[in-house]
């Protein structure tokens, strides 16, 4: 039975921690004498903030304190961060081990090596390494509480309904008014993008969902590569977690748009990816194509086009952060990524989207979990119906045909090796019962 992880009630600041962190130590660390901690603070900004903390006495046992802001999701979400860094510690070993949480972050142990960078996750070594983690943890069945936590992002809410009608600086209103689109613009904006991206049809699967270069640690010596930041770890589109890595190459402040992948990049990190994910989801991977891959490239370049849209959003909080000091450069920020959709939009709506279908559909050997997850997850989005009854017909047609076959016959089983263990993936059983709960699901709604 696994430890449980220690929980201490208590908010953490970056102001406050010196004093108030002793409440965990004294559980985590007790040998640790008070007037030896010493606090180091790593990373600060609006969300969260990172403090080293270590013993003078005990200089190799440094922990990692994870503070979120008291307004963070996480305040609410603290369990289910814990239980994501766990699994993917024990399963895999490429996230940190859990120490304890509290109130409004987690503590971790020390991973060696340093954040990584766009020159260093551009190397071909590492961001092969980086695709294939990314492969295993889209591949991970989880447990049945872990579903039931699990975010999917709501993607209607991507862009607020506060969206300001003007701004309360004049200078900066100026600008708004002259530049941004206004919020009557907005709504049918995001409407067809929304539509666009559940009409691509990406897998649901267990995603990092914030897998930005400052949450991947790069051990030089090893070659070992670590996953941070998991409070956003969630059910969500594959496409949709491959994108936010990829837009996250141009930077925070300022944007380079240029250092965004090109398609070459891309396409080789994408078939990486396939590959791998064929392989952990008993597949084939010898039977990725020039067309999957290709598909693959459409759905994460439309999922970062409704990116670099939302980006409008920080514009509906730009009069509270400006009062409450905060600098004022995120303007800037969601106006260049504005001015980068435009630019990009009709290259990226107009792109084709490859029919696979032949390849793979005609038994039910070639699908895994997350269709039948971004089906159920299409229809519900899609509030519509007509697309509700008509998924239900495709799924249940699906089902009559091959439950036969698949409640008769064999389990299909891969085993690999990840490190020092192996590791099984039962894929069809697990299927089953979840395609026969979303017919059940859509059923109803379509009653």
């Amino acid at each position: 039975m696994a430890t449980p992880i220690a929980h201490v009630e208590v908010i953490l600041t970056q102001e406050n921690v010196h004093k108030e962190f002793g409440k965990v130590l004294s559980i985590i660390r007790p040998s640790w004498a008070p007037s030896e901690f010493r606090f180091k603070i790593s990373s600060k900004n609006a969300d969260n903030g990172i403090v080293k903390c270590y013993s003078t006495s005990s200089r190799d046992d440094t922990i990692i304190i994870r503070m979120y802001s008291e307004d963070h999701d996480t305040l609410t979400n603290n369990s289910s961060e814990v239980a994501f860094i766990k699994l993917v510690h024990e399963r895999y070993g490429f996230a940190p081990k859990i120490i304890a949480s509290f109130t409004n972050g987690i503590v971790y142990e020390f991973v060696n090596g340093k954040f990584m960078t766009l020159s260093t996750i551009t190397m071909e070594s590492n961001w092969r390494l980086v695709a294939k983690q990314v492969a295993l943890l889209h591949s991970t069945e989880v447990e049945e509480s872990l579903h039931k936590s699990a975010k999917i992002s709501d993607l209607y809410t991507t862009i607020p309904e506060d969206y300001p009608i003007k701004l309360k600086n004049a200078d900066f209103n100026e600008r708004f008014q002259n530049e941004f689109p206004t919020r009557d613009e907005v709504i049918p904006e995001i409407t067809d993008l929304i539509d666009h991206v559940l009409n691509i049809h990406s897998p649901v699967v267990l995603c990092h969902n914030n897998l930005r270069p400052n949450n991947i640690i790069w051990n030089k010596e090893t070659g070992e590569i670590t996953f941070v930041g998991f409070q956003d770890a969630g059910f969500s589109f594959q496409a949709q977690d491959i994108a936010f890595h990829f837009w996250k190459f141009v930077g925070e402040n300022p944007l380079s748009f240029d250092d965004y992948p090109n398609r070459n990049f891309q396409i080789r990190w994408l078939r990486c990816y396939l590959e791998h994910w064929y392989e952990y989801t008993a597949r084939d991977p010898n039977s990725v194509t020039h067309r999957h891959v290709e598909k693959l490239f459409v759905q994460v370049n439309s999922f970062y086009l409704l990116f670099l849209y939302q980006s409008l959003a920080e514009i509906s909080i730009f009069d509270k952060l400006q009062e409450m000091g905060y600098p004022t450069d995120i303007f800037d920020v969601a106006l260049a990524s504005y001015k980068e959709y435009l630019r990009l939009k009709d290259e990226i709506l107009n792109l084709a989207l490859p029919n696979v279908s032949s390849e793979n559909t005609s038994s039910f050997t070639g699908w895994c979990v997350g269709d039948f997850d971004s089906a159920f997850i299409e229809a519900m989005y899609a509030n519509r119906r007509t697309t509700i009854s008509e998924r239900y017909h495709q799924l249940e047609s699906s089902f009559i045909m091959n439950r036969q076959n698949i409640l008769s016959g064999p389990m299909t089983r891969k085993e690999y090796p990840y490190g020092s263990e192996r590791t099984s993936v039962l894929w069809f059983r697990p299927a089953i019962e979840r395609l026969r709960a979303a017919i059940e699901e859509i059923r109803r709604l379509s009653s």
